[in-house]
């Protein structure tokens, strides 16, 4: 293990209390197990998943055994569709920003984004739709050779984004959902090329998590 693989586990001990629910030399010990370093290496190699997800249920959290409670993994999201659909899910994403070199020690903070959702990771990006993208590009006041019947498009995309997502979450099962996202994704991704609209489509991946 290197500096990248501790700075990993230190963010995984963060989010998941290691000291207070796991024993500080049993984690070590699970981190050191060929699997999941091996998935951790391959996260850091060139073309590799672009994200590694760590979670467990919030109702495990007295149970001491981490290797049936805690799980890393690089499948997609709509892949976990069962995991993520658990209210009480404690939920760690790491995210790269492009897979084109090797993670190396020195730049692993800047090379990978990461974040942690606790509980329902739908009801959350529907929040971060409409309280934080919205209102940034309805702030927005430098959209640079973007016309102004692009940027209405964009604006209006965003709120049906954040309506469906809503809606669906109330009545769909998350599957369909994900299914739906990566519609709205390749709709927008074809329809819109000013740069704030590449920011956005973006910040939607990372933050969304979603493929």
């Amino acid at each position: 293990m290197d500096e990248r693989h501790w700075w990993v586990a230190a963010k995984i001990q963060q989010t998941f209390k290691v000291g207070k629910t796991f024993q500080p030399e049993v984690f070590e010990s699970y981190l050191s197990q060929e699997k999941i370093l091996d998935q951790l290496d391959k996260f850091f190699e060139v073309d590799s998943p672009k994200y590694l997800f760590v979670y467990r249920n919030r109702k495990a959290t007295e149970n001491s055994d981490i290797t049936s409670s805690l799980v890393l993994s690089t499948e997609t999201l709509s892949s976990l569709a069962e995991s993520i659909a658990e209210k009480d899910l404690i939920f760690l994403y790491f995210l790269r920003k492009n897979t084109d070199n090797v993670i190396a020690e020195s730049s692993i903070c800047k090379e990978i984004l990461c974040g942690e959702i606790k509980g329902n990771p739908l009801k959350i990006f529907s929040l971060k739709m409409s309280e934080i993208f919205l209102p940034f590009f309805k702030n927005s006041k430098n959209w640079s050779n973007c016309c102004e019947d692009r940027q209405k498009t964009l604006l209006q995309n965003i709120e049906k984004c954040s309506e469906v997502l809503t809606e669906s979450g109330k009545h769909l099962p998350i599957m369909v959902i994900l299914n739906i996202f990566s519609f709205i994704y390749l709709y927008m991704a074809c329809l819109h090329k000013c740069n704030h609209q590449v920011c956005f489509l973006i910040a939607f991946r990372k933050m969304s998590i979603f493929k």
